[in-house]
């Protein structure tokens, strides 16, 4: 149930429905102001000619969104996009509470931001078309590919259950 809910806050997201924001994650507020550290990390990722590959999407004022490093992201916009299952910022939320940066060290959030982020996202939709099929078998079910996990996800998250364990 829960991930039908956060891939309608994704086409929500997507259809610029703003009524549809998430407005907390993980105990992380979306609103919560930028303070001045995490500022000037955008600032100098956003002064950088290079788009980042597979890193995190970032717009102010209407501007046209560019790829940062998902590391150089104010902690509400992080908590924003992972809220959307945007995989790069799962990835870097779950080190943040890993490392305790800029939030308080939780291996266990950690611990859920990696599965996510590693996690093959995949559903099953079905197709009924009037006049199509049988009484015995009117639906027919569609295995849908969702975005693909993050195999350096897998690896932390290997790492830090490791950890964990050891511990």
């Amino acid at each position: 149930m829960k991930r039908i809910a956060q891939t309608a806050l994704l086409a929500a997201a997507m259809l610029g429905l703003s009524g549809c924001a998430v407005r907390q994650y993980m105990g992380i507020s979306t609103r919560t102001p930028v303070s001045a550290e995490e500022q000037a990390r955008l600032d100098a990722a956003l002064a950088s000619p290079l788009s980042v590959a597979g890193g995190c999407p970032w717009s102010a004022g209407g501007a046209k969104p560019v790829n940062v490093p998902c590391a150089s992201l104010p902690l509400p916009h992080l908590a924003r996009l992972s809220g959307m299952d945007h995989k790069p910022a799962l990835l870097e939320l779950g080190i943040r509470f890993e490392e305790g940066r800029g939030v308080a060290q939780d291996w266990g959030k950690a611990e859920q931001a990696y599965r996510l982020a590693a996690w093959q996202n995949s559903y099953i939709a079905g197709q009924q078309v009037a006049g199509v099929g049988s009484l015995q078998k009117p639906f027919e079910p569609i295995l849908v590919p969702g975005a693909p996990g993050l195999e350096s996800a897998e690896k932390r998250l290997a790492s830090l259950r490791a950890r964990k364990k050891a511990k």
